[in-house]
C-alpha cells in the first residue's frame, strides 16, 4: 500500500550530464565530432543528493508519524555502494536494512531499488505489512522518496 512520497530536484547542475553532449537538435549534424553526439558527463558533486535523502527520509517518516525503528527495509539507487552507506551512517541505520543488489546485477538505472525489492521478497527478508522506504536519484539532482506498507 503507497504510504506518501516526497521529491526533490535541484536543476543547476543540468548541464553535467547531457545526452547527447550537443543535444539532440544537432545529432544529424555532419560537422560535428562522434564525441559530440555521445553522453558528456561532467565532475559534479554528489553530496546535496545523498543528504536529501536523509533529510527527505526523516521528514516524511516523521509527516506519518512512523519512525526509523518502524522500517523494515531501505531500497534505494544501486549505483554505488558508497552511496547507500553514505545515507545508511547518515540515518544513523542498521546497515541490514539497507539491501544491496549491485555486486549481483550491476547498475540497472531506475530500476535498481525495486530489483532490489524483489530480491528481499524473494530471500524471504520481509513480509506483508512491513514498512519499507524506496529512494532513487537521478542527474541533475533529482531524487524521488516513497513510503511503502507492503
Amino acid at each position: 500500500m503507497f504510504n506518501d512520497s516526497s521529491f526533490y530536484t535541484d536543476s543547476s547542475l543540468h548541464n553535467t550530464i547531457v545526452l547527447p553532449a550537443k543535444g539532440f537538435s544537432n545529432i544529424y549534424r555532419e560537422d560535428l565530432e562522434e564525441s559530440d553526439k555521445r553522453i558528456e558527463w561532467l565532475p559534479f558533486d554528489t553530496d546535496e543528493a545523498f543528504l536529501s535523502a536523509k533529510n527527505a527520509i526523516e521528514r516524511l517518516l516523521k509527516e506519518n508519524g512512523l519512525t526509523k525503528s518502524d522500517v523494515k527495509k531501505y531500497f534505494l539507487s544501486q549505483f554505488a555502494k558508497k552511496n547507500i552507506d553514505i545515507i545508511c551512517d547518515q540515518l544513523n541505520e542498521d546497515p541490514e536494512k539497507f539491501k544491496f543488489i549491485g555486486d549481483e546485477f550491476g547498475y540497472t538505472g531506475t530500476s535498481s531499488p525495486f530489483i532490489a525489492f524483489a530480491k528481499s521478497i524473494e530471500e524471504g527478508e520481509i513480509k506483508r505489512g512491513d514498512v519499507i522506504i524506496f529512494w532513487s536519484v537521478g542527474a541533475g539532482i533529482t531524487s524521488c522518496n516513497v513510503i511503502y506498507k507492503y
